[in-house]
């Protein structure tokens, strides 16, 4: 029908919100475009080297990146630098000196201070 653009899902139209799932959700012929994506990797780490992929389509500026222990002290600070599409791949966290536990990740978006989470585990 002329109401959405996959008769088989009524889901998927216009009205829809996009989400990260690989397809067009919201029928604007661009796919998961304006998906914030955070992913931590290796979780669980053995030796504190931890990866971030980070994704906000709606934003290419400096992001921060806090590293939080449980007790809520922070033990590690960086920026990210986005690339033109507003991602970054593989950004480095060096947590070989952190105490074996549980921590939390937050990217901090600079212009909105809308912040993303991501609990990680080192053995």
């Amino acid at each position: 029908n002329n109401q959405d653009c996959n008769d088989n899902n009524a889901a998927i139209n216009p009205n829809a919100v996009e989400v990260n799932d690989g397809v067009d959700n919201d029928c604007d012929g661009d796919i998961d475009e304006s998906t914030v994506y955070f992913r931590v990797y290796e979780n669980p780490s053995t030796d504190g080297r931890f990866y971030v992929d980070y994704t906000n389509p709606g934003d290419t500026q400096l992001q921060l990146i806090v590293v939080v222990q449980a007790t809520g002290q922070v033990v590690y600070q960086g920026n990210i630098f986005l690339d033109n599409t507003g991602s970054v791949r593989g950004f480095f966290v060096d947590g070989t000196s952190l105490a074996s536990g549980s921590y939390l990740f937050r990217v901090i978006s600079t212009p909105t201070n809308q912040s993303l989470s991501f609990k990680v585990i080192k053995l």
